[in-house]
């Protein structure tokens, strides 16, 4: 353990933004004899052997005025960046893993299907043939396999797994971020949690049930201290992690921004006033059902587990296709087969059901940010996705998406791109747009949310692999919360200090 908290503490001293005095307790978290850890074997049923991940690039744009396309789509695939994802995502249902700036893809294909894409992939660059010495040299590995077969990296993740899960309930809470949690394991966590600072830390059970009726649990960490007036109310910021199930970075970073803030308390001056000026509000698992199922059967699952009734047994949504907010169009799927599927219908899922009661509460009407985490590319995204139209506060979040993508790259050096999420790709029915869309700004009485969604480690340029993808090695879980929390500090206090104003 000695040495490990020596490893991790380097890490930590890198992102220069918390005490040295702070860093045993950030690492070990608190111990807890409460409830064993969850010790079942991880033997998943869902294999993936001979699943390929290839890198897709589109194809060059068509330049000729006179140019004769045989479908609308083609002509999409000639001149829109976002095309590719959207053809391959929702008209060919396929499981895309990344988008990069350049519109290329990653997409995760099965030995059934690899021909006919390549075939697709060949066809389409027939169509458009490359006008410039540029654009051929971009495209001239179109169709490129970055990792002939994906199982031995999630053996080994399971391998990993097991011998961690065989460590006692005190041993796994000292060594928290050295790996990932299954659910139970995170709950028992904050409760832990709870006890060592039961000034600053309200656990709320069960905001409702999930489709298999578990329970989704909430936190809420402020100060115990204000400079308020009696009349006057913190300022709240919202953070949710796990909406798609195969994401855990995003989890694990969730539950390092509320360590952070608990033990940096009292001592980083920093952290104080923050805590003492506004409440975060979290929900550290969303999609609780679909992070089990990574865990017990099929680690790359997304949806949530709904059975859907119908004639084909399908199973699970898109919970960040779900929400009411220009819900069913660009960017969503109406097919239950697709990964992006949208649901039946607008907020149809409990687990969405269920978040947006609990964040439309009335304890929550000072609510001024929110943050949905998810994984990867290294992103910022801002409304909107599902049109190209700017939101009215487009200078504001600009400017907040950018100091988080420049506070992020303070720490390790790592770029992540700030950017509207229409410009990545087409997306409705999202949590951030939500957050900043009609539903929430009526319930304000006007007023807009500083709304995103991160998109964490590692970059989609990265060759999306390596043990990388949605498979994060666990040593990247600290020094990604590290330059989260640096960029999430500084992100809460524009929010305080430029608070977005209510429209007429």
């Amino acid at each position: 353990m000695v040495n490990y908290i020596r490893s991790a503490a380097v890490w930590l001293t890198a992102a220069s933004a918390v005490s040295a005095s702070v860093l045993p307790q950030v690492l070990l978290g608190p111990s807890s004899t409460d409830t064993p850890p969850t010790k079942q074997p991880i033997t998943r049923t869902a294999r993936f052997d001979q699943h390929k991940l290839v890198h897709i690039s589109p194809p060059c744009a068509q330049t000729h005025s006179n140019a004769v396309y045989e479908s609308a789509v083609l002509q999409k695939l000639s001149t829109e960046k976002t095309a590719l994802y959207k053809t391959l995502a929702v008209d060919q249902r396929l499981d895309v893993w990344s988008v990069d700036q350049d519109g290329s893809v990653v997409v995760r294909v099965d030995p059934q299907q690899l021909q006919d894409l390549r075939d697709w992939v060949a066809a389409v660059g027939d169509w458009f043939p490359c006008t410039d010495d540029e654009e051929a040299s971009v495209r001239s590995e179109p169709f490129r396999v970055l990792v002939d077969d994906i199982q031995p990296a999630l053996n080994a993740e399971s391998e990993r797994l097991n011998k961690f899960s065989q460590l006692d309930v005190e041993t796994q809470h000292a060594q928290w971020f050295s790996d990932y949690h299954r659910y139970d394991d995170i709950r028992t966590w904050y409760n832990s949690l709870a006890q060592q600072h039961p000034s600053l830390l309200q656990i709320i059970p069960s905001i409702g049930k999930t489709a298999e009726n578990r329970d989704i649990f909430a936190v809420k960490i402020t100060g115990n201290k204000t400079s308020l007036s009696s009349t006057d109310h913190k300022k709240q910021f919202w953070f949710h992690g796990l909406q798609h199930a195969r994401e855990w970075i995003g989890g694990a970073v969730v539950q390092f921004i509320s360590a952070h803030f608990l033990t940096g308390y009292g001592i980083d001056e920093a952290i104080t006033t923050l805590l003492d000026s506004a409440e975060f509000v979290i929900v550290p698992v969303m999609n609780v059902d679909g992070y089990e199922y990574t865990w017990t059967n099929n680690r790359l699952w997304r949806k949530n587990r709904r059975p859907l009734n119908d004639f084909f047994g399908s199973v699970g949504v898109d919970l960040n296709r779900n929400w009411p907010e220009h819900w069913g169009e660009d960017g969503s799927s109406s097919s239950p087969y697709s990964e992006v599927y949208q649901g039946p219908s607008a907020g149809s899922e409990p687990e969405v059901q269920a978040l947006r009661k609990f964040f439309l509460s009335p304890n929550h009407t000072s609510l001024i940010g929110a943050i949905d985490f998810h994984a990867y590319s290294q992103l910022v995204l801002r409304p909107y996705g599902w049109t190209r139209k700017d939101a009215p506060d487009e200078h504001l979040l600009k400017q907040a998406g950018d100091g988080l993508r420049d506070r992020i790259k303070e720490v390790h050096g790592k770029k992540y791109v700030s950017e509207r999420e229409i410009d990545l790709y087409a997306a409705s029915g999202t949590a951030s747009d939500w957050f900043y869309g009609k539903e929430v700004t009526k319930w304000l009485e006007g007023r807009h949310l500083y709304a995103y969604t991160i998109e964490l480690r590692p970059s989609a340029n990265e060759g999306g692999w390596g043990g990388q993808g949605f498979i994060l090695p666990p040593e990247q879980i600290v020094p990604t919360g590290q330059e989260i929390v640096k960029a999430v500090k500084w992100w809460a206090q524009f929010a305080l200090d430029h608070p977005l104003k209510k429209k007429d």
